[in-house]
């Protein structure tokens, strides 16, 4: 029998590995755009690009024309990381999972189903569905009269442990995404992990102590 207990998983650099195709779609209007760059727009939410100083963060527009090259791209080329496929598996016996993304949310379904995961998640949230990841877990809240404390996020950047914090939901860093090392222990994440096979065992340590 399932726990109450909920894991929220961001996708892009958690799930699959799609930094280098997120950055190539970028470049195709942003050609001046670095990987050093690109990587401080995840330290907030995507969508305020607004808020940078740097000239080439403002250029950047997620609209429909961005989504479909990265869709098609992310189809082509993206994969899971290793062992993740299994880790999910073995997770959603005992609890119940969700997706929350910046990516748009067919596309994450097509992901998942291609690689028979889709069924082990209850929702996929994304980018279509609300902007801020604030909004789409106190969602998570409401539709399963869930607390903070029973939830946990588990992501690849420092904007998303900004934002889970914001509504006391713990995070665990996964340094195999986004962010390094440096960036992500910036938000305070419960723990920061470096193989999808220590998710399991860290998970389990995270809800012990929210008890």
């Amino acid at each position: 029998m399932k726990s109450k207990k909920h894991i929220i998983f961001d996708f892009d650099g958690v799930i699959i590995d799609s930094f280098q195709t997120a950055l190539s779609v970028e470049q195709i209007t942003v050609p001046e755009l670095d990987d050093e760059t690109y990587r401080i727009l995840f330290e907030g939410n995507i969508n305020k690009v607004e808020g940078y100083q740097n000239e080439s963060l403002k250029k950047i527009k997620h609209d429909e024309v961005f989504w479909s090259e990265y869709t098609k791209r992310v189809l082509r080329d993206a994969q899971l990381f290793p062992k993740m496929q299994d880790v999910i598996t073995q997770l959603s016996n005992q609890y119940s999972l969700s997706v929350i993304s910046s990516s748009i949310s067919s596309l994450i379904s097509d992901m998942l189903s291609r690689e028979h995961l889709e069924q082990y998640f209850e929702e996929i949230l994304g980018n279509d569905v609300h902007p801020s990841k604030i909004e789409k877990i106190k969602m998570i809240f409401d539709k399963y009269d869930l607390s903070p404390e029973d939830c946990v996020f588990v992501t690849d950047t420092l904007g998303d442990i900004r934002e889970g914090n914001q509504v006391g939901v713990g995070s665990i860093g996964v340094t195999w995404g986004f962010h390094s090392v440096e960036v992500l222990a910036q938000g305070n994440p419960f723990r920061l992990i470096n193989h999808p096979d220590q998710l399991i065992e860290t998970i389990s340590d995270y809800f012990v102590v929210k008890k």
